[in-house]
């Protein structure tokens, strides 16, 4: 048998990171449509479908500070590889196999 309650990890989603300034509205519409015989499936599709809006609407209106958030994520990925993952990378291959790493050596 069928909940009258729509799945509370949807409805926690879209309580806590919400898709506009009308949140309580469309959630007490999707909860009202879930009560008249709608599917889980379809309060999960439009649950996910009101928080992508909301974060595609929002990434639109601070184009600003989406572009900067991506360029230090790059930076950020591109300096952990120059310092971190380079040298990992280089001494875990050493330690696999030592010949093979000092040979890469010599010839090179």
């Amino acid at each position: 048998m069928r909940s009258n309650q729509p799945p509370a990890v949807a409805t926690w989603l879209l309580r806590q990171f919400g898709c506009s300034p009308r949140n309580d509205a469309i959630l007490g519409d999707l909860m009202e449509q879930y009560r008249h015989g709608r599917s889980r499936r379809w309060y999960w599709r439009q649950t996910l479908t009101a928080l992508i809006v909301g974060l595609l609407r929002g990434v639109w209106e601070e184009k600003a500070r989406a572009l900067v958030a991506i360029a230090i994520g790059g930076i950020t990925l591109v300096l952990y590889n120059l310092m971190f993952a380079g040298p990992l990378l280089h001494f875990i291959e050493f330690e696999s196999s030592p010949n093979l790493a000092l040979a890469q050596y010599l010839f090179s």
